[in-house]
């Protein structure tokens, strides 16, 4: 089945919103009371752990900052039918792609190419097939 520009982007567009709410679903990460708790740490150590899981709470806020701008850009764009390219030959990304990893920044035939290049192990059916040992 072929589907119009108009369906592929609708498609597109609900693939992102859905990632949007199952994985942001109070919107963007936000840093507010970050630093609860540090400063009831009753000694050295308490305040260095606490310290550390700041920091650490800190870092996952951020990337979950960087991801969720990137769904949205992601969001921006389609709405606007720009469409998703592949990076390496420029062919539009197949939606089933795209559906699989809305991420991936190129089309399967590119992936495997740079995969094998990289000397990436390719994973069928679960199992990573080793190349050959000379």
């Amino acid at each position: 089945m072929t589907l119009t520009s108009e369906e592929r982007k609708d498609r597109l567009l609900t693939i992102v919103q859905g990632m949007l709410s199952r994985e942001f679903p109070t919107g963007r990460p936000t840093r507010l009371g970050l630093h609860e708790g540090v400063s009831d740490a009753k000694d050295m150590a308490d305040r260095a752990v606490a310290d550390s899981e700041v920091h650490q709470n800190a870092e996952n806020i951020k990337k979950g900052q960087e991801r969720y701008d990137s769904l949205k850009s992601l969001e921006a764009r389609i709405s606007k039918g720009d469409p998703i390219y592949c990076k390496e030959c420029d062919e539009e990304i197949d939606l089933k792609r795209f559906e699989a990893y809305p991420f991936n920044q190129f089309c399967v035939d590119c992936q495997e190419v740079n995969e094998a290049r990289d000397g990436v192990p390719r994973k069928t059916g679960g199992y990573a097939f080793l190349p050959a040992r000379a």
